[in-house]
């Protein structure tokens, strides 16, 4: 995946270490190249039933693996996850072109 930081594309990613279908997602997430994280993080999807739908919960967690301060680490990550890549991987998902 990539994102926009500062104007610049960045991209970030990783192996999967955990999956059980129709109901979770586990990657290994890392900046490519590396930026001087010790160790990735993880991000995990859940999909859960849920009012006629499907309600989906993003977990980005392990900062502490990084290294150095990972609270101000973690705190950068704060408002990170917003609607524009959360509805980027909603359109991902269902085979949609994104917009920006």
């Amino acid at each position: 995946m990539e994102v926009d930081m500062n104007g610049e594309q960045a991209r970030f990613g990783g192996p999967i270490v955990g999956f059980v279908p129709n109901q979770q997602l586990t990657v290994e997430n890392d900046w490519i190249p590396n930026r001087g994280w010790q160790k990735p993080t993880y991000i995990t999807i859940r999909l859960s039933a849920a009012l006629g739908g499907t309600l989906v919960e993003l977990v980005h967690y392990g900062f502490e693996r990084t290294g150095g301060d990972f609270s101000s680490e973690h705190a950068g990550y704060e408002q990170g996850w917003g609607m524009t890549q959360l509805n980027a991987l909603k359109a991902s998902i269902e085979g949609e072109p994104t917009s920006n």
